[in-house]
């Protein structure tokens, strides 16, 4: 069901309406011709919705011509028409790619460092031997990941009246 409800939204579809007096006709008609539909619904004695293939509606026009119905489209949904609708705002598009861009290349950098716990020690001390170290804000997030243990270490040897030392990333 999913995989079918996928497939629909990937290749596109239409939510249809008929009306006329022989709106069960040409249903039976459509699909003896090999039309799909679902999630038919009588909306009035003479009323039809339902859904379809986006490129089996013009396989339809027989039909209505036939059975002296009408058929009309009331929703156009799926890949196909969301891109569509997005090729349009080319701007948008770009603004939107770089806003991406911009927030992947930003999180990559450490820009707050914050000290906690301190209570006996000065929190500018820590701060200074931290950035001797290259913790300090604007330095990359991966030169950090990749010294941690070391980090922690030499801020120890620095510092041997801190009991407990830890350098934790967020975010």
């Amino acid at each position: 069901m999913i995989s079918q409800r996928l497939l629909a939204f990937l290749q596109g579809y239409l939510v249809a309406m008929v009306q006329g007096k022989a709106c069960e006709a040409l249903i039976n008609q459509a699909l003896a011709g090999g039309v799909t539909f679902w999630d038919v619904q009588r909306k009035a004695p003479d009323i039809i919705i339902f859904k379809m293939q986006a490129t089996a509606y013009p396989r339809l026009r027989p039909y209505f011509w036939r059975t002296r119905t009408r058929g009309k489209i009331l929703r156009r949904r799926g890949l196909p028409f969301l891109w569509q609708r997005i090729k349009r705002k080319k701007g948008w598009l770009f603004g939107m790619l770089v806003f991406l861009f911009a927030l992947y290349f930003l999180s990559s950098f450490i820009w707050f460092v914050e000290i906690t716990g301190v209570k006996t020690l000065e929190k500018d001390r820590i701060r200074q031997h931290l950035a001797e170290l290259g913790l300090r804000p604007g330095t990359g997030r991966r030169e950090v990941v990749e010294k941690r243990d070391w980090l922690i270490k030499e801020l120890r040897m620095r510092l041997p009246e801190a009991v407990w030392v830890s350098v934790d990333l967020q975010g």
